[in-house]
């Protein structure tokens, strides 16, 4: 992470194969600036890019038979300790 610069993550409601699932990264990061304008006005200014990370298991949901994959997804942002 750059200096003076911060990490804001964002959970996009969607199921797999509709539109928002089948948008192109760099839309959805798009869509997500612009949802920010209204807390951060310079918001398009000031971004650096996105990371998207699609999975189909919904979380705060634990069950045992997705234990495996929730980990997995917690190991999978790219980001050490998040």
């Amino acid at each position: 992470m750059p200096d003076g610069k911060t990490l804001i993550t964002a959970d996009i409601g969607c199921q797999v194969n509709d539109a928002l699932w089948q948008m192109p990264d760099d839309a959805l990061g798009e869509k997500c600036v612009d949802a920010l304008r209204e807390m951060i006005p310079d918001a398009k200014e000031r971004y650096l890019g996105c990371r998207v990370l699609r999975t189909p298991i919904a979380y705060p949901v634990y069950l045992n038979e997705y234990e495996a994959e929730r980990k997995a997804f917690g190991e999978s942002t790219g980001i050490d300790g998040l």
